[in-house]
């Protein structure tokens, strides 16, 4: 959130959950890591089959349609795992996001990493 602010006035954070996830959990978790930035706003997408992939994509899509003319830019996190064995299992959801939005339209899309604790 910390890198998609410098490069935008405007950050939505999506959190996908499922239908018996706690909305209000999420909101208090949100607040308690970033306060109330007016230009940080928080989207919370249900997906009744635990999909990440279709709601997130159908949200940007909504997004571009109201407003065709502006440039998106979706910030990713990729975890740079401690040993190399990990990344076998980690960032699939990434790699699989951006190869399902890259397919729809023109997107700017950045990779941020962040190191796993040791």
């Amino acid at each position: 959130m910390r890198y998609a602010a410098t490069v935008s006035d405007r950050v939505i954070g999506v959190w996908v959950r499922p239908d018996d996830g706690d909305p209000e959990r999420i909101r208090q978790e949100w607040q308690r890591s970033v306060g109330n930035d007016p230009n940080l706003e928080l989207q919370i997408l249900e997906s009744p089959f635990s999909s990440l992939i279709t709601p997130f994509a159908d949200f940007v899509d909504a997004i571009e349609e109201r407003d065709p003319a502006q440039t998106l830019t979706i910030v990713m996190p990729m975890a740079i795992p401690r040993y190399p064995f990990d990344s076998l299992l980690l960032n699939q959801r990434t790699i699989n996001m951006r190869a399902a939005l890259d397919q729809r339209k023109n997107r700017v899309f950045t990779m941020v990493r962040y190191y796993l604790p040791v």
